[in-house]
């Protein structure tokens, strides 16, 4: 599953696994994003793609 931006025709900035392989089955319920397409604001912070 992929999402665009709206009105976009342009690459997937978003997608999802919602029945992954078996050897994958966390990742089902989880968006993955394209940080190099969108910028990603979690609450009052901004997530850089590094965890502290």
């Amino acid at each position: 599953m992929h999402w665009r931006a709206s009105g976009g025709g342009g690459p997937g900035i978003a997608w999802a696994y919602p029945e992954p392989f078996p050897q994958v089955a966390r990742l089902a319920g989880h968006v993955a994003f394209d940080l190099d397409a969108v910028g990603v604001t979690l609450g009052a912070g901004v997530f850089t793609g590094v965890r502290p």
